[in-house]
């Protein structure tokens, strides 16, 4: 378990990971790459005590994304987090979770300490996962793929492949 985020580490998402989608019919399944925006400059600017209240915020909010019997998050590493969701009956289901949810972030802020409203910013890379047992590196290989391209070209929102 993350001692901040208190989440599943990489390790134990992953072992979780698989028992669930062994244990349950795979229908419309996806794992998603996220990465905070900004971090490093909510760091330099307020100090590292608001960039933990920064990640600890979006943690809230990813936990929030779907319910929960539909997702498993864990934290990969500083201000990355993955996400898989299963059980929906619809790509286009998990389609419409995941704009919300960028929709939602949007309309939602913060308070910094210098009292300024500030959005959390969050961009993500999502890999279908088509069929299950398959290799996890590959397919978080994919989603990371998928993330740079976020990162790099639409930040602040979701690509997938």
């Amino acid at each position: 378990m993350d001692p901040l985020t208190r989440l599943l580490n990489r390790r134990a998402f992953q072992s979780y990971m698989e028992q669930l989608l062994l244990k349950n019919p795979l229908k419309s399944s996806a794992l998603v790459m996220f990465d905070l925006d900004n971090l490093k400059n909510m760091n330099d600017t307020y100090g590292h005590k608001w960039g933990d209240f920064y990640i600890k915020e979006a943690v809230q909010r990813l936990n929030n994304i779907t319910q929960r019997n539909k997702m498993l998050l864990g934290r990969r590493s500083g201000d990355e987090f993955v996400l898989l969701l299963y059980g929906f009956t619809s790509k286009q289901e998990i389609e419409d979770c995941m704009n919300e949810f960028f929709s939602y972030i949007k309309g939602n802020t913060i308070k910094l300490p210098d009292g300024k409203d500030y959005s959390i910013g969050i961009s993500a890379g999502l890999a279908w996962i088509d069929s299950w047992p398959t290799d996890y590196e590959d397919l978080l290989n994919k989603a990371d793929e998928a993330l740079y391209i976020s990162k790099f070209n639409n930040k602040g929102n979701w690509t997938e492949l």
